[in-house]
């Protein structure tokens, strides 16, 4: 569902609250870009991204080591990118010739005033 390269925007609204001081995090609305994916003990899957690069720190988890903080992928979605179109409007800029019978018109006209 994710690659590196692609953009993705936060949808988390609540902050990371597993960041360590000095570590920093997207917030709610963030487009960024993906650096990384990987996979958690767990088999959720995490991402980094390449506007946001922390500082290696020590994990507790001794399986771990020294690591860069990493983001849940659950609380992002991809960015839907559309390509700008603007044929519609120049169609409208574009004028079409109209044919209009003059004696019908005036028939008409003359119906209404009666």
């Amino acid at each position: 569902m994710f690659r590196i390269g692609q953009k993705v925007v936060q949808i988390k609204k609540s902050p990371w609250r597993s960041l360590h001081l000095g570590e920093l995090g997207p917030s709610f609305g963030d487009v960024v870009t993906v650096r990384s994916v990987g996979p958690g003990k767990c088999g959720d899957l995490f991402l980094r991204f390449d506007e946001i690069i922390n500082p290696p720190l020590y994990n507790t988890d001794p399986t771990d080591g020294f690591r860069e903080a990493r983001f849940l992928a659950a609380h992002f979605r991809p960015v839907v990118e559309r390509k700008t179109d603007i044929s519609i409007f120049q169609a409208m800029l574009t004028p079409s010739p109209v044919t209009v019978d003059a004696m019908k018109l005036a028939d008409h006209a003359r119906e209404i005033v009666g």
